[in-house]
């Protein structure tokens, strides 16, 4: 059984709409949509996330479909971490990751020791330690990413929705933030999709691809497959040429630019 499916997934507003998604992701899949600005990475991610109601189609989590979900039911199955996260309070980091067990506790629950001891576990497993006692708004980008990633942990979530994880980010906090999603995937076995804009980025983590322009999916399946050339060049409307080494193969553009609509 798959752990999501996506049919005919359809949504519209003002003068942009995505038309007829249609994927599936397993167990430890880590599904990248890539495509430019405006295709539709967000707006498809707030549908999964329940954020937004599609017009058409269905989503179906481990072989139910979400309609029949409670909304609490539903936000422990799947986590959404938009691309930029806004704290108004200063948390401490460690208040933060324990937070992910909400929707377990009852009306007037407060997390138990339990529940912190399981949090320091998680900062310890991923050389988090550190950040426990930091406040949120004390931290780097990298590192709040980092922290709602063991939030999402603590929940227990099947699925991980990640809205440009990498946006904003130096070199090494990037590299910091993939490492983890890999761990996630396959320690956790946890399946994401995750939204991103380099092909490189997508090729270092992902096994499949999906490829989205103005709404529509261009192609979607294995990231070996899917990142070519042709495939790249019309998605971005510009040439991109492929390099191979020994390490793997490396993505660049040229700096002239196709017209694919005509």
């Amino acid at each position: 059984m798959n752990t999501i499916q996506v049919k005919d997934l359809s949504f519209s507003y003002l003068n942009f709409a995505l038309k007829k998604i249609s994927f599936s992701l397993n167990k430890k899949d880590i599904c990248a949509i890539l495509g430019p600005n405006g295709a539709g990475k967000s707006t498809l991610l707030k549908c999964l996330a329940s954020v937004l109601r599609p017009q058409i189609g269905s989503i179906v989590i481990n072989g139910t479909d979400i309609a029949n979900f409670r909304r609490k039911k539903y936000s422990s199955l799947v986590s959404y971490i938009p691309q930029t996260i806004n704290i108004l309070q200063p948390f401490k980091v460690i208040d933060i990751v324990v937070s992910g067990v909400n929707p377990q506790l009852k009306f007037f629950q407060y997390p138990s020791q339990q529940h912190y001891k399981k949090a320091f576990e998680l900062l310890d497993e991923f050389n988090l330690t550190y950040l426990a006692n930091r406040h949120m708004n004390e931290i780097s980008g990298g590192e709040l990413q980092l922290a709602f990633f063991l939030r999402a942990l603590m929940t227990d979530s099947i699925i991980f929705l990640l809205d440009e994880p990498t946006a904003f980010l130096d070199f090494k906090n990037q590299s910091l933030v993939l490492s983890t999603i890999i761990k996630i995937a396959k320690e956790k076995e946890k399946t994401i999709l995750v939204s991103l804009h380099d092909p490189n980025q997508v090729s270092l983590i992902a096994n499949l691809v999906l490829l989205l322009k103005d709404g529509v999916m261009l192609d979607f399946g294995d990231s070996n497959s899917i990142l070519m050339e042709d495939n790249l060049s019309k998605l971005y409307n510009m040439r991109i040429k492929t390099i191979n080494s020994d390490k793997g193969k490396f993505f660049m553009h040229q700096f002239d630019f196709i017209d694919y609509e005509k």
